[in-house]
C-alpha cells in the first residue's frame, strides 16, 4: 500500500489555500474568494421606471447602480462588486464577508 504524504497532499489542492507554518492549511481570500461569497443586492424600480441596485454591505450609498431592466442592473452590481472588490485588494481595505445564512426553517419557527 503506497502512503502520501503532507506534500503530496498540498499539491492537489486548490490555488486558495496556502500552508502556513504550524497552523495547517488556511484559506487565501482573493478575488475569486470575495467574489464567490453571496452578497445580498437590494433592487429597486425609480420613478423614470429605470433601475437601481446596491450591495447593502459594501456600502449603501458607495456602492449603486442604475439601468433601464432588472437583468442589466444585476450584472452591473455584479461588475462594479468585481471591480470594487480588485481595487480594495490592491489598497489593503478590509472587505467586510456576508454572513452565513441559517436554515430558513429554523428561523421561521423562531
Amino acid at each position: 500500500m503506497a502512503t502520501t504524504s503532507p506534500r503530496d497532499v498540498e499539491s492537489y489542492l486548490p490555488e486558495v489555500y496556502e500552508a502556513t507554518e504550524g497552523r495547517g492549511l488556511e484559506m487565501t481570500k482573493d478575488l475569486a474568494y470575495y467574489i464567490s461569497l453571496n452578497y445580498a443586492v437590494e433592487i429597486r424600480r425609480l420613478p423614470d421606471g429605470s433601475y437601481e441596485a446596491c450591495i447593502p454591505l459594501l456600502g449603501r450609498h458607495a456602492f449603486v447602480v442604475n439601468e433601464d431592466t432588472v437583468p442589466e442592473v444585476w450584472d452591473q452590481a455584479h461588475i462594479h462588486k468585481r471591480e470594487i472588490i480588485k481595487g480594495w485588494l490592491a489598497s489593503g481595505v478590509e472587505i467586510p464577508e456576508p454572513e452565513e445564512e441559517e436554515d430558513k426553517d429554523d428561523t421561521a419557527r423562531g
